[in-house]
């Protein structure tokens, strides 16, 4: 302004942009550490960004997603690939939807992506763990021998047991499982009836003492 006040085209206003500088960095930003059933995708997709030194999200930036065998699948519209290349958005994120292989476990996805002038961007690649666990249970089916012959009122040498699993045949843990003595008498860890959880390996499995009485 001049004195006796502002002078015409006062005031001016000067405006910068400021711009990202180039791709330095991968970040690990969301889709971590879920758990879902087998053969499902995960609520949630495996997300990452780019940033540059100062942590702008760098736009347009090429990025590689990979699972190793037995790993799941990665959804890619209509078909499933365990490797996607993809670019960054106007935000610098890249995601995915991951979906868990058939059998339970802790599963594994790598992402990597390279500075501009090459190498690879500060910690890349960067891994998601996912864990897969068994669908819900599907089959019950004789674990141990099921014809025995005993003397009458001793214990049989070996548990009487069952394996759970579901429609992929993987073990399906804490299902009660009820084992009763119907006829003959005798008892099952001490009782007529017994209801018994799934372990781990889908199993469950009791004593059987027979009774007083020969036959079947």
């Amino acid at each position: 302004t001049g004195t006796g006040g502002a002078l015409n085209g006062s005031p001016i206003v000067f405006k910068a942009t400021g711009l990202p500088t180039s791709a330095e960095k991968l970040v690990k930003y969301d889709g971590d550490g879920q758990s879902q059933n087998v053969n499902v995708s995960l609520d949630n997709p495996v997300k990452i960004k780019v940033v540059d030194l100062y942590e702008n999200g760098i736009s347009d930036h090429q990025v590689t997603f990979t699972l190793q065998a037995g790993n799941g699948t990665i959804i890619d519209n209509a078909s499933e690939v365990t490797t996607f290349q993809t670019t960054t958005d106007d935000s610098g994120f890249a995601a995915v939807v991951w979906k868990m292989p058939q059998a339970p476990g802790q599963v594994f996805m790598n992402v990597a992506g390279n500075k501009p002038a090459g190498g690879a961007l500060v910690d890349s690649p960067v891994q998601f763990t996912a864990t897969a666990t068994s669908d819900a249970a599907d089959e019950m089916m004789a674990e141990s021998d099921t014809t025995f012959e005993a003397t009458v009122g001793s214990s049989l040498p070996e548990q009487i047991a069952v394996k759970v699993v579901d429609q992929y045949d993987n073990a399906v843990a804490n299902v009660p499982v009820s084992f009763n003595v119907t006829s003959g008498g005798g008892a099952v860890d001490g009782e007529t009836s017994q209801t018994v959880q799934t372990g781990a390996d889908g199993i469950a499995g009791v004593n059987w003492t027979l009774g007083p009485s020969h036959g079947t």
